[in-house]
């Protein structure tokens, strides 16, 4: 496998309204695990959380509410929710960051980028 762009989820609320409530970057790389990250909508900032991201990939529990969107749908989904997406350079250097924290702390939830 050889790294490609980046793919991108519209996360659905749990009530199951189909109404997308944020959004997901993901990078799947030959040289290790899938990279992600969302739009955290509390704290209304992007936030390295790969862990959360595989579970919409991955998890037979949450594949239902991850479904697969376009760059250009997630731009305008992220003009919903009041954000804008990230370019791909930006994820990039988000998960180089996150990256570079979860070696150093083994915990790569709770990383953040304004």
């Amino acid at each position: 496998m050889t790294d490609q762009g980046f793919g991108y989820l519209a996360i659905l609320d749990v009530e199951g309204s189909g109404r997308p409530t944020s959004i997901a970057a993901y990078l799947q790389s030959a040289r290790g695990p899938v990279q992600g990250v969302i739009w955290n909508v509390p704290l209304r900032r992007w936030t390295f959380r790969p862990s959360i991201v595989a579970k919409f990939l991955f998890d037979d529990d949450y594949e239902d509410r991850g479904p697969a969107i376009g760059r250009d749908e997630a731009d305008a989904l992220a003009a919903e929710l009041g954000t804008r997406l990230p370019t791909e350079a930006e994820l990039r250097a988000i998960c180089a960051d996150g990256l570079s924290r979860w070696d150093r702390k083994k915990d790569p939830d709770g990383l953040f980028i304004d």
